[in-house]
């Protein structure tokens, strides 16, 4: 089953192609997720909600890296819970 540590590491991923590896990296450490040079998540915070996780870490990409880094990835986001039938937490 679908998680959203799954869909972060989409966004993450989907980051390092507009951003650079080095810039989005840089950000991930500062919100305590490690992640390789792929982009795949190899630590996140402990005892997190993913769901709530996964908001936060696009509200602070929104305020860092501009609102561009989250409309790259809102249609692939969209896509990823309808398919996985997850709730969208972006959703009004």
């Amino acid at each position: 089953m679908a998680s959203y540590r799954e869909a972060l590491e989409l966004i993450i991923k989907r980051q390092f192609g507009i951003y650079g590896p080095e810039k989005v990296i840089e950000f991930t450490k500062k919100m305590g997720v490690e992640v390789d040079k792929k982009g795949r998540i190899l630590k996140m915070p402990e005892n997190v909600d993913e769901k709530e996780f996964l908001v936060k870490f696009v509200n602070e990409m929104k305020k860092e890296l501009g609102k561009l880094s989250f409309l790259a990835c809102k249609i692939a986001l969209i896509y990823f819970f309808t398919k996985n039938k997850l709730k969208n937490p972006f959703e009004n």
